[in-house]
């Protein structure tokens, strides 16, 4: 059940970036790559993301009104990956979770290993 609800969340986020103009396009993509992410860990974001109401293209208008408001007298504003990672979210209607670094690996014994490269 849960896992279907994940696919239909993936397919709506993959249709809507698909259908992005061509220009936008790479933005879409990104938004959906982070969103895919957030739906596989979390029900609630997989909840929200089917929300018919909540749409990639909002996502995308979330950030750039964040970016036109922020830009100061700059011509060019770079939204960084976490900023727009909490926008998103807040679009969306959910908490970002703490995601573990790829490299820290769980020690219950605290044996002085932290990541995997004290393995080596």
């Amino acid at each position: 059940m849960e896992n279907e609800k994940t696919a239909r969340a993936v397919d709506k986020l993959d249709d809507e970036a698909a259908a992005a103009k061509s220009g936008l396009r790479p933005a879409y993509d990104a938004i959906a790559q982070m969103m895919r992410e957030a739906v596989r860990g979390d029900a609630r974001a997989c909840e929200c993301v089917l929300d018919a109401k909540k749409t990639v293209d909002g996502a995308y208008e979330a950030i750039r009104k964040y970016a036109s408001d922020n830009r100061g007298g700059s011509q060019c504003v770079c939204v960084p990956p976490d900023v727009a990672a909490q926008l998103i979210a807040k679009y969306y209607g959910f908490e970002p979770g703490e995601k573990q670094d790829s490299q820290t690996i769980v020690n219950p014994d605290d044996s002085g290993i932290e990541s995997l490269f004290d393995l080596i």
